[in-house]
C-alpha cells in the first residue's frame, strides 16, 4: 500500500496571526487541510471535513499529473483529528515560518469553520507543533485508508490552500 503523505491547511481568523482563541466546534461544519510539497511543483494534500469526508491528492507522474481519492471516516476518527489539532498546539502558531532558503519544501495548514479560519505557511521551517500534528494526522488517516481505495485523475489540488495564506 502506498504511503499517504498529507498536507493540511488550518486557517485563523482572517488577519489574525497566532490567534489561539479559535477552537473548532465539533458539531458545526469545518475543514482541516494540510498540504506538503513545493511552490514550484505543488502540494500533495489531505482534507478532512466535519462530516467525515477525507480527500487525498497525490502526484501521479511528477510533477504535472495528479490523482485524487475520497473516502469516509467515522465520527470518532474525525474527533481524533480534532484532538490532534488541539493537543499539538498548531492553533497558537504564527501565520508564517521561513528559513530563508530559496529552494526546498513548503507546507500550508488551513483550518476553516464558518467565517473563522487559521492558515499557516511553512517555508523550510517546521516548528515542533506542525511536525507533531502532521505525524498524528498521517497515522490516523493511514489507519483509516481503505485497502481498495480508487484513485482518479485530477487537476492540481492546491489553489485554495495557496489562496488561504494570501
Amino acid at each position: 500500500m502506498c504511503r499517504v503523505l498529507f498536507l493540511v491547511s488550518l486557517t485563523t481568523i482572517a488577519g489574525c496571526s497566532g490567534d489561539s482563541g479559535f477552537q473548532i466546534e465539533k458539531d458545526k461544519p469545518f475543514r482541516i487541510e494540510l498540504g506538503r510539497g513545493s511552490g514550484m511543483h505543488g502540494l500533495q494534500t489531505v482534507r478532512v471535513d466535519q462530516d467525515g469526508t477525507v480527500t487525498l491528492a497525490r502526484f501521479k507522474k511528477f510533477p504535472n499529473e495528479w490523482k485524487k481519492t475520497q473516502f469516509s471516516i467515522k465520527p470518532i476518527t474525525v474527533a481524533e483529528i480534532v484532538k490532534a489539532v488541539e493537543t499539538s498546539g498548531v492553533m497558537k502558531l504564527d501565520r508564517h515560518y521561513t528559513a530563508e532558503i530559496w529552494d526546498g519544501t513548503q507546507w500550508v495548514l488551513w483550518i476553516k469553520q464558518g467565517d473563522r479560519e487559521k492558515s499557516i505557511y511553512f517555508d523550510n521551517k517546521f516548528p515542533t507543533e506542525i511536525e507533531s500534528f502532521a505525524k498524528e494526522l498521517d497515522r490516523i488517516v493511514d489507519a483509516a485508508l481503505p485497502a481498495n481505495v480508487e484513485w482518479q485523475d485530477a487537476a492540481k489540488p492546491d489553489r485554495e490552500l495557496w489562496d488561504s495564506i494570501r
